[in-house]
């Protein structure tokens, strides 16, 4: 891996003092429950304002975040508890103290510390820099307040009418090893065009677009006021409630997993994409709608590769390949770091959430889309939201090579059915198993029937 030069950390003591006045996290806990059934998470679900626990499965543990008002009402309920950090705003504290004294040391590497929004844009245009025949970087529009929406696009040989691949990140505010290794993704291909013959492949053969950083207010504001801030900054009735962004998508809006309550985390909004980060974003998706083959929402944590659909535990008729896909990916994490990601759809692996990306890329787009949930993997002594920094750039790491395992598959032969890298008669073989369990992808003529004609249009690109 080639290292640019770490630059010097921006409105560290800015922050720090931000945080001074009204110390947020007082005396707030993060607790842990040794199991979760049905009873107990209807008992706790209106008392905590942040369950942390991505994956509510029954006889596992769940962690929460609680005021002391609301540990206190969370006493009464009598459930057996451990209290994993009595205090957050503590935790908050020294996290700043220790990045303000690390911006100081020169031998501190990009990746080995979390990074203000300012040092995000200033890394952008260094790794742009590097090879600017290859990428580009533009602002797709503002946010709420007016800041600017990064897409960084790569294309290895500048052709037009691509295979568009979309990558994006930071929809949660409170998620910082998501923009991080997003943005590592981002320096090792431009790093590794030109020298690399698997990167300089895939540039060329697919146009990737990057949306590092999807909600720029919200990410401030955890660097400024509140550290586990998720939504991004909406006023409702000159309150700050905020909208999940990852709710407002307009494919199946307002369904299970969302809430019409802006108090609540999930927060929907008014209308499907009524926030304008996400118009920006559609906005930059509408200059390549109709070419988007695959798209990752990259998230933390608990390690996870979720798959449509989140708005129903009902599956998508090509839920098999989408899998496939899946564990090919994590298996690319595996091989990079040991890491073990477990992939599943996102409603019966994680929760139901409606109007989710995944959904609107794969359900509106017809693309091949998954929610990334990073490392690390629940439940840990610190909270998910805010690992130790070494974490940084093992997660990139892992992002890096499961994404380039699925941009492989986009780009290879659509006959090479095996997977093996040459045609044969095992690709046929591959071709009537799908054929037979009427798999979608043994439709090979799109009629919506498994007919003999599937068999001579299967030919037909095999031999192209």
């Amino acid at each position: 891996m080639v290292r640019l030069i770490s630059l010097a950390c921006v409105g560290f003591a800015t922050a720090a003092n931000a945080q001074e006045p009204e110390k947020p996290y007082a005396g707030h806990k993060q607790v842990r429950l040794p199991m979760a059934t049905r009873a107990v998470m209807e008992a706790i679900e209106p008392l905590s304002p942040d369950i942390w626990t991505h994956s509510i499965v029954p006889l596992r543990p769940v962690d929460m975040r609680l005021s002391p008002e609301q540990y206190e009402r969370f006493l009464e309920t009598g459930l057996a508890h451990h209290v994993v950090v009595d205090d957050l705003q503590a935790l908050v504290d020294s996290e700043l103290a220790r990045i303000a004294e690390r911006s100081r040391l020169d031998e501190v590497g990009w990746y080995e510390e979390y990074r203000t929004l300012e040092e995000y844009w200033e890394r952008w245009r260094e790794i742009v820099g590097l090879n600017p025949s290859v990428a580009t970087l533009e602002t797709i529009g503002q946010s709420l307040e007016g800041r600017d929406m990064p897409s960084i696009v790569l294309n290895g040989d500048g052709r037009e009418g691509k295979p568009v691949f979309i990558i994006n990140a930071c929809q949660h505010a409170r998620e910082w090893v998501s923009p991080a290794a997003t943005t590592y993704v981002i320096e090792q291909l431009v790093i590794g065009y030109g020298s690399d013959a698997r990167i300089t492949r895939l540039l060329d053969e697919l146009e990737w677009v990057f949306l590092p950083m999807v909600n720029p207010d919200g990410f401030d504001f955890t660097w400024t006021d509140q550290r586990f801030w998720r939504k991004n900054k909406r006023l409702v009735d000159a309150r700050l409630f905020g909208v999940d962004l990852n709710r407002n998508w307009d494919y199946e809006w307002g369904g299970a997993g969302s809430s019409g309550s802006p108090s609540s985390g999930t927060y929907r909004g008014t209308a499907p994409f009524s926030e304008p980060e996400l118009e920006a974003f559609i906005d930059a998706i509408d200059r390549v709608r109709g070419r988007v083959v695959g798209h990752l929402d990259v998230h933390t944590f608990s390690q996870l590769v979720l798959s449509p659909w989140g708005y129903t535990t009902s599956s998508p008729a090509n839920i098999a390949e989408l899998t496939e896909l899946g564990d090919i990916f994590a298996r690319g994490v595996l091989d990079a770091t040991g890491a073990r990601y477990e992939v599943g759809p996102a409603s019966t692996t994680l929760y139901l959430l409606s109007g989710n990306a995944t959904d609107w890329f794969h359900g509106a787009l017809g693309a091949a889309s998954w929610t990334i949930e990073l490392r690390p993997m629940g439940p840990i002594s610190l909270p998910g939201f805010d690992p130790p920094p070494d974490q940084i750039l093992p997660a990139g790491q892992e992002l890096l090579e499961g994404t380039l395992r699925l941009a492989e598959e986009f780009v290879r032969h659509p006959a090479d059915l095996d997977r093996d890298g040459v045609l044969t008669i095992f690709d046929f073989l591959r071709f009537q198993k799908l054929w037979v369990t009427q798999d979608p992808r043994g439709d090979v003529d799109k009629d919506g029937a498994f007919t003999a004609a599937d068999f001579h249009a299967f030919h037909e690109i095999f031999r192209r």
